[in-house]
């Protein structure tokens, strides 16, 4: 849910046009698809678009089942976490 803020602290100091091409231009182009048509250009926004989902849970969901891996219980399970469970894990512990 951060990852605007996040992009927009590491960008602010690129051009609209470039901005453009990285955030939304591209992937309009690439997926043939122009939301703007659709929504509307305003309704498109980072906060619009926030607005809208405001009931959209974001907080990451732990113990949703499975096998645990081996990780601090206050943080969010990671790629590594998921990597050493895997590298450690033989066919009878995914049963």
């Amino acid at each position: 849910p951060h990852s605007a803020d996040v992009f927009w602290n590491q960008a602010r100091h690129l051009s609209d046009e470039v901005i453009n091409k990285i955030t939304h231009l591209n992937a309009m182009r690439e997926f043939r698809y122009d939301p703007f048509s659709v929504l509307g250009r305003e309704n498109c926004t980072v906060g619009a678009l926030r607005a809208q989902a405001g009931h959209v849970v974001t907080e990451p969901a732990l113990g949703l089942g499975g096998a645990a891996p081996e990780r601090d219980a206050h943080k969010p399970v990671t790629s590594g976490d998921i990597n050493r469970m895997f590298a450690s894990a033989d066919a009878q512990t995914a049963l």
